[in-house]
């Protein structure tokens, strides 16, 4: 059924109201420090899609292997949150034979291609423009995985299905669902709480753009990838860093809807016969502290496949 103006007006205003309260304190404040691992060497690679160069962390670490693109939050790390600063995962992978993409950009933009927004082509950055750059840095086995965190999440698992140069992938606390109106103006007032306009993405509600790319309508995509998913009640305690009244709040809140989000997939995956990882915690909120220890389990994971 096609939406006039005036209903989606209507139906939005409740809820991107709810939900941008949520979104605004959707992440428990995190450590912004240079943890000590393998170290990363900072590049400014050009675009061509997007008219831009892009501030590209490569972590080389024991070097040869798979290359990893392991991408960050909802603000892309320009908010200085990010995986080589507010979590140990330099230090993580520092003795492992991968080679770590960190890109510090893309705040708000799922990692997709947007249709009405030129500057956010991410797919094309990664899938093709960023490849044969690294080849000529790199030495690496020719495989890519590929790990997104809580917004980028559903980036992740989109690239994962979509394209093949990837064998294996994970979803970390994300929501990898865009198509049913919940989860629509979720991801709406997530981009609303840093400038943009989630519509300039995939098109108003119902666009046939928001079903091709909503992995849970696409089980199929996940044939023969090796894909692993997981997320925590919501409910603070171990594996959060820390324990402060107000991640009862936002950061227990968002957890929980991803735990969600990344049911749903699951039950998809499981009916299409797609084998998977799955992990859920009986404890933890949106914090770095789950972030981390998420993505300790999501490599163990998904390291063989890429080996």
């Amino acid at each position: 059924m096609k939406l006039s103006r005036l209903s989606v007006r209507r139906l939005v205003a409740p809820v991107l109201a709810a939900a941008a309260a949520v979104a605004a304190l959707a992440v428990a404040p995190g450590s912004a420090q240079a943890w000590p691992g393998s170290g990363a060497e900072t590049h400014y690679i050009y675009s061509p899609s997007m008219g831009r160069a892009i501030q590209t962390e490569i972590w080389r670490n024991a070097g040869g292997g798979p290359i990893l693109y392991l991408l960050n939050g909802m603000q892309g790390g320009t908010d200085g949150l990010s995986w080589g600063r507010s979590a140990p995962a330099r230090k993580f992978f520092a003795n492992k034979h991968v080679t770590v993409i960190n890109v510090i950009d893309g705040s708000g933009s799922f990692y997709a291609n947007w249709q009405s927004d030129r500057s956010q082509q991410w797919e094309t950055f990664f899938t093709r423009e960023l490849p044969p750059v690294l080849n000529k840095m790199v030495s690496s086995n020719g495989k890519y995985g590929i790990i997104g965190l809580s917004h980028s999440g559903l980036g992740a698992m989109n690239m994962l299905g979509k394209y093949g140069m990837f064998q294996a992938g994970a979803s970390l606390s994300g929501c990898p669902q865009t198509a049913d109106i919940g989860t629509t103006f979720m991801h709406a007032a997530e981009d609303m709480s840093v400038g943009r306009n989630i519509f300039n993405m995939y098109g108003a509600p119902g666009n046939p753009a928001w079903a091709y790319n909503d992995p849970t309508m696409h089980p199929e995509r996940y044939r023969g990838k090796t894909v692993y998913l997981t997320a925590a009640s919501g409910v603070p305690g171990a594996p959060d860093d820390v324990v402060t009244p107000g991640m009862y709040g936002g950061p227990a809140a968002v957890e929980a809807i991803t735990k969600t989000c990344t049911q749903n997939f699951s039950n998809a995956l499981n009916r299409a016969g797609v084998r998977h990882g799955l992990y859920y915690y009986a404890n933890g909120a949106h914090t770095w502290g789950l972030f981390y220890a998420e993505l300790v389990r999501a490599w163990s994971y998904i390291s063989p496949r890429l080996s």
